[in-house]
């Protein structure tokens, strides 16, 4: 089975706002979710904002500065992951190696249009991602978020 890859195409800095958006669709598709973030002060904001942003949503998740087991909440937000068992889909808040993706179903990417370094860097890990066979995409968060 080969590895999916969605690159989300950012126009400007909502990065938060969709990943919170995204995880909510992975949710309510059933998919098990990883959401990476380098810092701990990024996954702590995450989860903090993955309580307030929508009134009428709820999403059951935990932070946990380094993922060793299978949680019971279906998302996970996560610095370190050291167990990946049980879980198909991983959000990158920030980017990971190629070598840490490979048993994930779904990847989510983003290519972050408004800021130069960024775009230059998420089409370097494009080239990665194709050079190992990922199947990719790259979309707007409306047309994922309506798959």
């Amino acid at each position: 089975m080969s590895i999916k890859v969605v690159f989300i195409i950012l126009s400007s800095a909502i990065k938060s706002r969709i990943v919170c958006d995204l995880a909510e669709k992975c949710y309510q598709d059933g998919k098990r979710l990883i959401i990476y973030s380098e810092k701990a002060e990024g996954g702590k904001n995450l989860d903090q904002l993955l309580w307030t942003w929508k009134q009428q949503s709820f999403i059951p998740h935990q932070y946990v500065d380094i993922l060793s087991e299978r949680k019971a909440e279906p998302v996970v937000l996560t610095t370190e992951i050291a167990f990946t068992d049980g879980y198909d889909s991983i959000i990158l808040f920030d980017p990971l190696p190629v070598g840490q993706l490979q048993s994930f179903d779904l990847i989510i990417d983003f290519a972050e249009k408004y800021d130069m370094p960024a775009l230059t860097a998420s089409r370097e890990r494009y080239k990665t991602y194709r050079s190992n066979n990922f199947q990719i995409e790259s979309l707007p968060p409306g047309e994922f978020l309506h798959s």
